[in-house]
C-alpha cells in the first residue's frame, strides 16, 4: 500500500520524561531492559491526542517507513473492541461486512 499523499501529523508538545523503573508483581524492573529485551522499535505516548513522548530504538525515526504489522493488529483489535462495545458491530461472530451498509464506501482504502 502506498503512503498517504498527505499524512496526518499528530500535534506535539514538550516531551515528558519516562521513569527509569516500573513495578510489576511487586518487583522493580528497568524500563530500558524491557525495551531491550522485547526488541522495541519505537515508543510513542499519546495523551488526549497529543504526542507526549516519542523515541525510536531500532528504526531511523519518524520519517523512515517500516512495517507495522503488530501495531496494526493491536490497533485494529482495539477498534473492533470499541465498535463492538458501542454496538457498531453486532458481535465478534458477525462478519464485518454484515454490520453496516458499505455500498457508498470506497473499496480501495
Amino acid at each position: 500500500m502506498p503512503p498517504a499523499a498527505k499524512p496526518f501529523e499528530l500535534p506535539t508538545v514538550q516531551s515528558i520524561s519516562l521513569p527509569e523503573t516500573y513495578e510489576v508483581d511487586g518487583k522493580t524492573r528497568s524500563l530500558q531492559s524491557l525495551i531491550d529485551d522485547t526488541h522495541t522499535s519505537a515508543l510513542l505516548v499519546l495523551k488526549e491526542g497529543v504526542v507526549r513522548f516519542e523515541q525510536y530504538f531500532l528504526t531511523g525515526g519518524r520519517r523512515v517507513p517500516w512495517l507495522s504489522m503488530s501495531v496494526a493488529k493491536s490497533f485494529v483489535s482495539a477498534l473492533v473492541g470499541i465498535a463492538t462495545e458501542e454496538k457498531f458491530i453486532e458481535s465478534l461472530e458477525t462478519p464485518i461486512g454484515a454490520s453496516r451498509d458499505f455500498e457508498d464506501t470506497p473499496r480501495d482504502f
